[in-house]
């Protein structure tokens, strides 16, 4: 095994000297960490394995890719400008990378007794991989800013997109276990904002907010032991619990925290970061009155539908105050509606109101 991995490496050294002439160094990285782990994988796993195994066995491939795609965005990221020769060489390193990658994370599945099992385990390795190839896409479509290069251009874009169903793709093989739906909202999240700081692409602190979000209201639930009942189904639980009062509650405190965090971003004269934060609250803020209005007005007792009224409530009052700041018809409109909204439904559909107003012989 000694004399392959040598003679491999040698061959791959020597055709990243060629195909890569600077970025040959994280073109071997990539290709002989994958490679060694698909040696690893094969010698050491033959049939059912636990989550410990199954993410030691991965995370010497997964590191080789990260710190070679990470890297070359780095080198990417430095410039404002990118030439056809650096992106056409970021786009062969991502492309080899993956594709070793790939081919060792089938190698662990084909080896493994239940293919959905490990395919679920592998969904925080893929959101890592999806963070990375988008985020090498924004930067490509960013920086290209010559008409001659409208293909690489092109290709970032698909890039990213790519690396966003991707990312949709590990939500759904981690669905519908709530840990590992933490697991992988939590790991896009810092990976995002890592990605986002470190390659100044502001963008993608909203999808790191979306992320952090999905984990933030899954874990909220399951620290109150939502998810402990048995015998349901557990695709029909999530969806009736993220449609709970309760959860419009955890969204608003949410929305006023991301909010906070974008005023000070932008007092701090980062402003696309600042900028970023404050779509990523009003986005949580339109969520959490969404939630509301299914579970006040269609959801069932044991949904919290009275929880409904303040937090339609606070949303009318904040967006009125913010007409009266920044006196946007559009604004008032919204406030006017939702002010009308939370009154229908305090007055028609709160128990906890019609027992207040019959208290008090009203």
């Amino acid at each position: 095994m000694l004399v392959g991995l040598v003679a491999f490496g040698t061959m791959t050294y020597y055709a990243g000297r060629v195909l890569m002439v600077e970025g040959w160094m994280r073109l071997w990285i990539g290709v002989m960490g994958t490679s060694v782990g698909q040696l690893i994988i094969n010698r050491s796993l033959d049939g059912d394995a636990s989550p410990l195994l199954i993410h030691l066995l991965v995370a010497l491939p997964l590191a080789a890719f990260l710190v070679a795609t990470i890297w070359q965005l780095r080198v990417v990221t430095r410039r404002k400008r990118l030439s056809r020769k650096r992106g056409t060489d970021t786009l062969l390193l991502l492309g080899v990378v993956t594709f070793s990658l790939a081919a060792t994370l089938g190698l662990l599945v084909s080896r493994s007794d239940s293919i959905s099992t490990a395919l679920a385990w592998l969904s925080t390795p893929l959101s890592l991989t999806a963070v990375v190839i988008l985020a090498t896409g924004l930067a490509i479509h960013n920086r290209v800013t010559s008409r001659r290069l409208t293909t690489l251009k092109t290709s970032g874009t698909a890039l990213a997109l790519i690396g966003g169903f991707f990312m949709l793709a590990a939500f759904v093989l981690a669905w519908p276990d709530p840990q590992l739906l933490v697991a992988v909202g939590l790991f896009s999240f810092l990976a995002l904002t890592i990605v986002a700081i470190a390659g100044r692409l502001d963008m993608l602190h909203v999808a790191a907010i979306a992320s952090g979000t999905f984990a933030y209201l899954i874990a909220f639930h399951l620290f109150q032991g939502a998810f402990s009942e048995n015998g349901s189904n557990p695709s029909h639980q999530l969806l009736n619990i993220a449609m709970m009062g309760r959860s419009s509650i955890a969204l608003t405190v949410l929305s006023m925290g991301v909010g906070i965090c974008g005023v000070v971003l932008l007092r701090m004269k980062l402003r696309l970061a600042g900028l970023s934060y404050l779509a990523g609250a009003a986005g949580i803020g339109c969520v959490s009155i969404l939630v509301a209005v299914i579970a006040g007005f269609l959801g069932t007792t044991s949904q919290d539908p009275d929880l409904a009224t303040p937090v339609l409530a606070f949303y009318a009052v904040a967006i009125l105050v913010a007409s009266y700041l920044k006196p946007y018809r559009i604004l008032t409109w919204i406030g006017t509606t939702l002010l009308w909204i939370t009154l229908l439904h305090g007055l028609a559909w709160n128990d906890v109101v019609h027992e207040w107003l019959a208290a008090a012989s009203l």
